[in-house]
């Protein structure tokens, strides 16, 4: 056994976990190399968020160790693993897994075909004509969005993607009206629920289908017909989390396969940030006769577990075509993309920009840069860490003045109450792509309580992110409040009808957020955004998050760093194995 471990810590490429990993899963089984480097590899790659390794795909920059692997698995190999059903280890066809994402994997694409293709649901000719009606009195004109529309009231599960403004949540809240009529003129009493991954994405959706529902209450055109309906919109979000009852520590939720969820149809926003593990978790959940529409980015950044799950189910719409495996048809009439974006412009500016990134289209993005003054790159080529921070604060405090022309910042706060730090606070923000290093959120929220002479670990006008779920103080990770001294220093966060007061001690876990990681602002929008490139290339630096950084702006972006480090990660694409896109569509 020790000879193994020797063996392989020369690749330089696993680390003590691995270790102790594969060697337990020797003791179960017996005192083989393959067994040994086998289970190296499945505990490698779920470091790496995969759900699996693909020996046929996926490369060691050691070719000895590539041949090594392309030679292990073979059958006699999968016969070793094939033999004992308790080892946490399993080799189908060209990939290894752990059994747990393999049984997730395996159990999430089964529920998806199986509802996909059970019988579509005969709508009611009264329900079709509100839709027809619905549709039009919103200037709904594409047809993608009017097929989806009826797919999603017919079908048991519907997926949606879209960029931002591209119309997911208006689209669902016409779902959700409808749904309701269809229900009740069945004499059924409906229940919906709101949820996403994050609290903070389960807020906005919430805010977004009541901006949407006030659009259908101050149109005259449809009012009437939806009056009985609105009333039983669901207005509160909630985390997947806490939707299904996960129970803190524990792997088991409250609501499971044996136990399902009492609602009829559920809307879950922000897909793009479901791993595999919450997927499963929430289809085990679900009622058999129960809906699901799925709203998300499939071109956003994947979870920060294992899996890209989003991005495969809808990886059928690569390169626009789609292919013809035997569950095509099903799964296609259930998955939306929608292109126009009624935000941006796909000619100029963040639309141009964004669109260039996707397309990992280096002229592109450089073009887009150089047409439009919405959009900036400021470069800052000093690779030392000192000289990358004190160029970085100085370009950070002109960008923030310029900003600050148009769209006040946080600072100097005066006497500014709590409602305005917290509307200032949409209006610039500073994302990086990494916690730690020059570039980093640590280091960039020092840089600027140094430009506004900010001292000590709490002080009034300091924005906050928290970083836990705390559900009795209803604050999830991810919310977003401000500190403000009256009397006393109290943390503010937005409520569902007014600002919540909490005594800032009492928080379980927070960060100051002048800066945030482009992962912590997924779900969010901001007037205009500084994104903080690295000073050195990282594998973290991919189109996705580029994309994820560009598209959380709406007005005004600048980007800050080396334009060999943008193109880098704009070339650069999210690579993590699975199996979930081969089930679902061959």
């Amino acid at each position: 056994m020790n000879d193994f471990r020797e063996k392989y810590s020369a690749f330089e490429l696993f680390d003590e976990l691995d270790f102790e990993f594969a060697e337990n899963v020797m003791s179960l089984s017996s005192d083989d190399e393959d067994i040994f480097l086998v289970s190296l590899i499945a505990s490698h790659a779920s470091k790496n968020n995969s759900v699996c390794f693909d020996c046929e795909r996926d490369v060691f920059e050691d070719d000895t160790l590539n041949l090594v692997l392309h030679n292990i698995i073979n059958s006699k190999t999968r016969a070793k693993f094939a033999y004992d059903n308790n080892l946490p280890v399993v080799i189908e066809n060209s990939k290894i897994y752990l059994r747990r994402y393999y049984e997730y994997e395996k159990d999430t694409a089964t529920e998806i075909i199986r509802r996909a293709s059970a019988s579509a649901e005969n709508l009611p000719s009264e329900v079709i004509s509100a839709a027809e009606k619905l549709l039009v009195a919103l200037d709904i004109t594409e047809e993608e969005k009017k097929i989806s529309v009826l797919n999603a009231l017919s079908m048991k599960v519907s997926f949606i993607s879209g960029g931002p403004g591209t119309g997911k949540t208006s689209l669902a809240v016409n779902i959700i009206l409808l749904y309701i009529k269809k229900k009740l003129m069945k004499g059924e009493r409906p229940s919906i629920a709101l949820c996403a991954p994050t609290g903070k994405a389960a807020a906005h959706l919430k805010k977004s289908v009541e901006g949407a529902l006030s659009k259908i209450r101050d149109n005259d055109k449809v009012k009437d017909l939806f009056e009985k309906e609105i009333k039983y919109v669901p207005l509160k979000g909630e985390t997947v989390q806490k939707l299904i009852g996960t129970k803190i520590g524990s792997i088991s939720a409250k609501y499971n396969k044996n136990e399902t969820l009492p609602h009829d149809l559920i809307i879950a926003d922000e897909t793009s940030m479901f791993d595999l593990s919450l997927m499963k978790k929430l289809f085990s959940a679900l009622s058999p006769s129960a809906s699901i529409v799925f709203l998300g980015d499939k071109d956003q950044l994947a979870s920060v577990q294992a899996g890209s799950v989003f991005g495969d189910i809808c990886s059928f719409s690569k390169n626009g075509s789609v292919e013809k495996p035997d569950n095509s048809e099903c799964l296609s009439k259930s998955i939306t993309v929608l292109k126009k974006s009624f935000r941006f412009d796909p000619d100029k500016g963040i639309g141009k920009i964004s669109k260039a990134v996707n397309e990992s289209d280096i002229q592109g993005v450089q073009d887009a840069f150089n047409s439009d003054d919405n959009i900036r790159f400021i470069e800052n080529n000093e690779s030392g860490f000192q000289g990358f921070r004190k160029k970085l604060k100085e370009i950070i405090e002109s960008e923030i003045k310029r900003y600050s022309n148009d769209y006040p910042y946080i600072f100097p706060v005066n006497k500014a109450k709590p409602e305005e730090l917290l509307a200032r606070m949409k209006n610039i923000q500073i994302l990086s792509a990494l916690r730690k290093g020059p570039g980093g959120f640590g280091e960039i929220n020092a840089i600027v309580e140094e430009i506004f002479s900010l001292t000590g670990n709490i002080y009034h006008g300091m924005p906050v992110m928290a970083v836990e779920n705390d559900y009795d103080m209803k604050i999830f990770n991810g919310d977003t409040g401000i500190i403000c001294k009256e009397e006393r220093l109290n943390a503010y966060f937005p409520g569902d009808d007014a600002l919540r007061k909490i005594n800032p001690y009492l928080l379980k876990s927070y960060e100051k957020s002048f800066c945030m990681t482009v992962h912590k602002s997924q779900g969010s929008e901001f007037e205009n955004i500084i994104f903080v490139l690295p000073n050195e290339d990282s594998r973290v630096l991919t189109k996705e998050l580029i994309y994820t950084a560009i598209t959380r702006a709406k007005k005004n972006i600048t980007i800050i760093g080396s334009k060999e480090i943008l193109n880098a990660g704009i070339l650069r694409k999210t690579e993590r194995s699975s199996g979930l896109s081969s089930r679902l569509w061959s």
